[in-house]
């Protein structure tokens, strides 16, 4: 389903006005400035008010000439996608011409339609980018939402001393912030007008609602993760964005299927003999689930890099990343000498945020430490008969440091003073995983490896059965009950800080308008009132800490499942369908309670693919140990196995899935050859149709006969309807 456009929001046929700058009202002289800076930068503007009284604000509306952003693209070489049908064209007038029209004359030559067919190839000249030509014109598409917002935000960061079209505003749009709609106290003059304002980007709410009605307010689509509309995503939310949903989905899908799995295994275990009977027959399909789980998330993780690198190639993903990265606007630098090209820029010491880090990394080692004297005397209460309130200690103290955690790594980030949004990201991330991770799993760890240590069997692992309130000592069951108890209780703090809390401060940011009287007594222009109701009544969203946030929620359910599997069976399908849940609670988050997104430039998911290739090797390891430690299948190898058999048993199966899955790595590997085609394709189409390389070198080295490849050379496939799947068939 194609997305409709919102005649509202264009004045002219070829304006856009996609941004809004919002500044006080009490300072008309910094909005006569921003709006003389914008215009000299070309775009085309207007000024409306909001809300009224002392917390009055001005509104200043961006609109962008395609004339004037098409000159601009040029100028900075931004990236632009190819016409297929243009770039057909200008391949077949080369000489000698580009036409894909040849075969193999030997009976057994393979001809290209076979070979595009059996790799699954992308059409000949689609989803081909490359930098904007004066001169080329003709070959580029318009750029879609997204990019043509990214050439905005490229326009309005561009500096002003720039000359002829590369020119832009010279503003600090990440700084731009510190506006907002009922602030706890009025604006005021003063001596001095206050220089502050509020970059939004505004939402198209016929295209919004639209992409709701498609996506969230479709059940079917919600509950098949595989089918989530990622392009129409993209094309509204933006890359990043894309990215996102398209991981949630693909390890939503995995999930079902590893929970389905589990499913009739654990049947298998309850009704079917030798497995429903008691030994360690009965534990053999909760082996092999643990088993198909590491498997297939290792499987589904290369499953995934494979997706985002199609994803990558189709949206030119890796053309628009390349652009310099920005400066931070809370990044306090100094004058320094730059020893690679010798000017002076504004940097920070290595030696000074060295000094930082080792304090970060002190302050994170310590309060983990005193975590595991927490844990420990939590389960030291078990022992002393208070089962339910050491239960309650740890689901309180795994969520509240999780809490206090995040915001601590954000308060040790900030004070070591990263100069771009990467590296601020990158290191914000490392802390809060690292910290959350081993606050959460610190408590299951403890009962499943430290407890059979410290006592003897009849003393570890204390547990109060729920139907018969008899006393037990079974590590199993004890870890089986406390990873319910804490996973679920991640699930409902998840729901709540996700869901609740956005609508909950929503609702309080309204009554508190409403006390104020802020009633709107301006003219209601459709797209005035759009623009209002974006500042007046949806937050901002911070496209860094944002998404850390959703990243650090699915680690943690993905550690429950390739971790303790082999204890705990149902972690998929609760993983689904928490996953499910979230795909809806973060789409309609981004849709309905947010502004929409400032984009970002960024060519995948960063970092998080390594976190979670290095947590499914360790649950290679943990789901082995708890096999032979806990669940205890090693009678089945050796009867009365003693601990020596059971440590060799664990070390061969551990290295034996390590091996197994650097194995799947090797084979599927990230790029398929669909995607590599395709790249060696565009270099040819840059160097040749835009550039100056002849296509003389382009010769048979064997005999050729005419082949007829005009179905699949014709190109025209658009990001919105293109079978994801099909690219990767083969491939």
């Amino acid at each position: 389903m194609a997305l409709k456009v919102a005649p509202a929001r264009e004045a002219t046929p070829d304006v856009h006005y996609d941004y809004a700058i919002v500044v006080p009202k009490v300072a008309p002289l910094y909005l006569n400035e921003l709006k003389g800076t914008v215009e000299q930068a070309g775009f085309v503007t207007e000024v409306f008010e909001a809300l009224s009284g002392d917390k009055a604000v001005s509104v200043l509306k961006l609109g962008a000439p395609q004339v004037r952003l098409f000159e601009f693209a040029c100028a900075q070489g931004v990236p632009g996608r190819l016409d297929p049908l243009q770039l057909k064209k200008a391949c077949a007038a080369l000489s000698p011409p580009l036409e894909f029209a040849e075969k193999p004359a030997a009976a057994d030559g393979w001809s290209l339609s076979a070979l595009s067919e059996k790799l699954a190839l992308f059409p000949f000249f689609d989803y081909c980018y490359a930098v904007v030509n004066a001169r080329k014109a003709e070959l580029f598409m318009p750029f879609v939402d997204t990019s043509r917002h990214k050439v905005i935000l490229r326009m309005l960061c561009a500096s002003s001393k720039l000359p002829g079209a590369a020119r832009g505003a010279s503003l600090d749009a990440r700084a731009m912030d510190k506006v907002e709609p009922a602030p706890l106290m009025p604006y005021k003059a003063g001596k001095s007008e206050p220089r502050i304002a509020t970059l939004i980007l505004l939402h198209d709410h016929v295209k919004r609602d639209a992409l709701h009605k498609e996506w969230l307010g479709n059940y079917k689509i919600i509950l098949k993760p595989w089918e989530q509309p990622i392009h129409h995503i993209r094309i509204y939310l933006g890359e990043q964005m894309g990215f996102y949903f398209l991981f949630v989905s693909t390890w939503a899908t995995s999930y079902l299927i590893n929970g389905m799995i589990g499913l009739v295994l654990f049947a298998i275990m309850k009704l079917v003999p030798p497995f429903n009977q008691h030994g360690a027959m009965q534990l053999v399909p909760n082996a092999l689930h643990a088993a198909l789980v590491i498997v297939m998330c290792s499987i589904t993780l290369q499953k995934f890099k494979r997706q985002q690198e199609v994803c990558n190639k189709q949206w030119g993903a890796n053309q628009w990343a390349d652009a310099k990265p920005r400066i931070r606007p809370a990044f306090d630098g100094v004058p320094m000498t730059s020893v690679v090209h010798g000017k002076i820029e504004i940097d920070f010491p290595d030696w000074w945020r060295r000094g930082r880090q080792t304090m970060s990394w002190t302050i994170i080692t310590v309060l983990l430490i005193l975590d595991c004297v927490v844990v420990a005397y939590v389960n030291f209460l078990k022992h002393e008969g208070k089962e339910k309130l050491s239960l309650l200690i740890a689901l309180c103290q795994v969520q509240g440091v999780n809490a206090l955690g995040s915001i601590l790594a954000k308060v040790l980030t900030r004070n070591e003073n990263w100069k771009t949004d990467e590296e601020y990201a990158h290191h914000l991330t490392m802390k809060d995983v690292i910290f959350q991770l081993v606050n959460t799993f610190l408590p299951s760890f403890w009962v499943a490896f430290m407890e059979p240590i410290i006592y003897s069997r009849d003393k570890a692992c204390p547990y109060r059965d729920t139907f018969t309130n008899v006393l037990n000592h079974d590590c199993k069951k004890a870890l089986f009950e406390q990873i319910g108890i804490l996973f679920g209780g991640q699930a409902v703090y998840s729901i709540c800080k996700q869901l609740i809390l956005p609508v909950v401060l929503r609702f309080m940011a309204n009554q508190r308008l409403r006390r104020l009287n802020f009633t709107s007594a301006f003219e209601e222009d459709e797209f005035k009132m759009e623009a209002r109701k974006d500042f007046v009544e949806l937050t901002e969203y911070d496209n860094i800490e944002g998404p850390i946030e959703d990243y650090v929620e699915l680690t943690l359910q993905f550690g429950y499942v390739t971790m303790f599997t082999a204890v705990y069976p149902f972690a998929p399908l609760i993983s689904f369908a928490f996953n499910t849940l979230q795909i809806w609670m973060d789409g309609h988050k981004l849709l309905k309670l947010h502004r929409r997104p400032i984009p970002l430039e960024v060519r995948n998911i960063g970092i998080w693919e390594d976190i979670f290739q290095i947590l499914s090797k360790i649950g290679c390891v943990t789901n082995v140990a708890l096999c032979f430690f806990i669940v205890d299948i090693s009678p089945i190898f050796h009867k009365d196995a003693e601990v020596k058999y059971k440590l060799a048993y664990f070390l061969f199966f551990s290295v034996g899935f390590l091996a197994l899955t650097t194995v799947i790595e090797q084979i599927f590997t990230p790029v398929s050859s669909a995607v590599k085609v395709q790249r060696a394709r565009q270099a040819i189409y840059q160097q040749c149709v835009l550039g100056e390389r002849e296509t003389t070198g382009f010769i048979n080295e064997a005999d050729a006969v005419a082949d007829n490849n005009d179905a699949l050379a014709s190109g025209g496939v658009d990001a919105d309807s293109f079978d994801i799947m099909a690219a990767l068939r083969g491939g």
